[in-house]
C-alpha cells in the first residue's frame, strides 16, 4: 500500500502570505489540524498548525485582532516531514511515529498533491484491517 492511496486529496494548503486568521479559519471549516505551506508553484515550504496558530493568537488576547492580519510564514515551521506519492505505507507511518507528527503532507515531484494524517491510518486500518495491519508488521 502506497501513500497515493490513502492520502486526502487534494491537499487543502495556503501560502505564506495567507493571513493567520485565515488559517484558522480553513482549519475550523475543515477540521484538519495542520495545513501545509506552499509558494506559488505549489511546492512545500511549510506546515502550520492549529497548536501554534492557537498558541500565537492567544498568548497575548489584547494584540490577536492585529495578529489575525499577519502571514502564517509568522507561525510557520519549515522542517517538515513529507512523503511522495509512492511512498510504502509502513515506511511514512514508522515516520509519523519516529517524528512524532500528526500530518504529512504529500508529494509528486515538489508540488503538493495530498495530506495523510493519522486520521487517515485509522480509516485505513478499518477499512482493510488484514492488509493494512500486514504491510505494516513487515517492517
Amino acid at each position: 500500500m502506497r501513500a497515493r492511496d490513502i492520502m486526502t486529496s487534494p491537499a487543502v494548503t495556503v501560502h505564506r502570505d495567507t493571513p493567520i486568521g485565515t488559517a484558522a479559519g480553513t482549519l475550523a471549516r475543515t477540521g484538519f489540524r495542520a495545513l501545509p505551506v506552499v509558494d506559488t508553484g505549489h511546492q512545500l515550504i511549510g506546515l502550520v498548525t492549529a497548536n501554534t496558530i492557537d498558541t500565537y493568537l492567544f498568548a497575548y488576547p489584547e494584540r490577536e485582532a492585529l495578529r489575525r492580519t499577519w502571514p502564517v510564514s509568522e507561525v510557520m515551521t519549515t522542517e517538515v516531514a513529507a512523503a511522495q506519492a509512492n511512498a510504502d505505507l509502513a515506511d511514512l507511518v514508522a515516520t509519523m511515529l519516529e517524528q512524532q507528527v500528526r500530518t504529512v503532507p504529500v508529494t509528486d515531484g515538489p508540488q503538493v498533491v495530498g495530506v495523510i494524517t493519522r486520521r487517515d491510518l485509522v480509516h485505513t486500518v478499518a477499512e482493510d484491517q488484514a492488509i493494512a495491519c500486514g504491510e505494516i508488521r513487515k517492517r
